[in-house]
């Protein structure tokens, strides 16, 4: 069983990994997520900013995040969505070596057939 590679990609997938049992490891595109957290003096909260980027298996359905708090310093550059989508991709890569789990065959028409209709 060889894995078509002409199917395209989802919209939102950055980078595609195949495992060993052909299934993939999908990395979305790094996104911007704020949250709110309190500070150590009571009554005040924060926003911090994360740049998050997904990673999810095709086979086992494994998912990770990877989160990296964005700096507010523009001196230092904005590498931070960088930064979350190459942790991701690292993720992706090493899962994908280590992962044997095959992805769910598609349904076809004739299987349902065959299962659900009664012969007399």
């Amino acid at each position: 069983m060889t894995p078509d590679l002409t199917t395209p990609w989802p919209a939102d997938v950055t980078a595609r990994y195949l495992t060993a049992g052909y299934a993939t490891v999908d990395v979305g595109q790094a996104q911007e997520e704020v949250r709110v957290q309190q500070t150590f003096i009571a009554d005040v909260s924060k926003k911090i900013r994360f740049a998050v980027c997904p990673a999810t298996c095709s086979g086992c359905g494994e998912a990770k995040k990877v989160e990296i708090i964005k700096a507010d310093y523009a001196a230092f550059g904005n590498r931070d969505d960088e930064r979350a989508l190459q942790g991701a991709k690292d993720w992706a890569q090493q899962h994908a070596r280590d992962c044997r789990a095959m992805p769910r065959p598609q349904e076809k028409p004739t299987d349902r057939y065959l299962y659900d209709h009664d012969e007399d």
